[in-house]
């Protein structure tokens, strides 16, 4: 009787697992997916949002997890290549 006990115990823990490794999977492709995918807005429209310096830089590292050199030694034509994509910068995570 215990013997069978450990054995259930064992699949529903060994099944847990396999859900748990499914599910991660999934997600790691969804992040992968959205950081990978490029959404297209006008100079305008992004003007409108983002009006400094500051603004540009917090919205690419936080928002768009982009690891950038401290605030004090980016200028806002990097931040604006960056954003054209003329350059290109790692994600942080």
């Amino acid at each position: 009787m215990i013997s069978l006990l450990n054995s259930v115990i064992s699949l529903i823990i060994n099944y847990i697992f396999q859900l748990f490794n499914f599910i991660s999977l999934q997600m790691a492709d969804q992040i992968i997916n959205a950081a990978n995918a490029n959404q297209n807005i006008t100079a305008a429209a992004f003007a409108s949002k983002f009006k400094s310096k500051r603004e540009v830089y917090l919205f690419l590292t936080i928002d768009c997890h982009a690891y950038l050199p401290a605030y004090t030694n980016v200028t806002i034509y990097f931040l604006k290549d960056l954003i054209s994509g003329t350059k290109k910068c790692k994600l942080s995570f």
